[in-house]
């Protein structure tokens, strides 16, 4: 029996988009604004994403209007924070080299696979032809997990001296 799972790349996308924008919030602070426009990118990206799903898009189809909307954001937060960390010399060296680790991963992979989603239906309709595209967002998954995976060690792992 196949059961089609595209339903849950609506709400990964939604959940992907939300969990972002909070992650970014907390890191990005100047200019003193940003917070506030960036509340109001997630209430209406949010709404957005949502609103796709249920009139645009059909929710057993691939949702690659907000997928991409949703990588092209992620990529704004990441240009956004190295912005901002140029700014702000707050962080601890040990916490700014894994959040700048965590940085550069989300910005590879994002700027990497934002071409697949962009044409996301037309590799639904064509799968054999774009079977090397989707090996490519693995390797590029596979890259992004392990930097992230070496941002956290950078940034919570401290070293005791004896």
């Amino acid at each position: 029996m196949k059961w089609n799972n595209l339903p849950l790349l609506h709400l990964y996308t939604l959940g992907e988009f939300m969990l972002f924008s909070y992650f970014f919030m907390s890191l990005i602070n100047k200019p003193a604004s940003i917070k506030t426009v960036l509340r109001y990118v997630l209430i209406c990206g949010s709404l957005l994403i949502v609103l796709n799903s249920l009139s645009l898009q059909n929710i057993f189809g691939f949702n690659s209007y907000a997928k991409t909307c949703v990588q092209l954001s992620i990529i704004t937060y990441a240009v956004l924070y190295f912005y901002n960390l140029v700014e702000n010399h707050s962080f601890t060296s040990g916490e700014s080299k894994g959040l700048r680790i965590i940085n550069s991963a989300i910005l590879i992979y994002y700027s990497g696979s934002l071409f697949i989603f962009m044409y996301g239906e037309f590799s639904l309709v064509n799968v054999d032809g774009y079977v090397v595209f989707w090996a490519f967002n693995a390797i590029l998954n596979f890259v992004f997990q392990l930097l992230i995976l070496l941002g956290l060690w950078k940034a919570f792992y401290k070293k005791k001296v004896i």
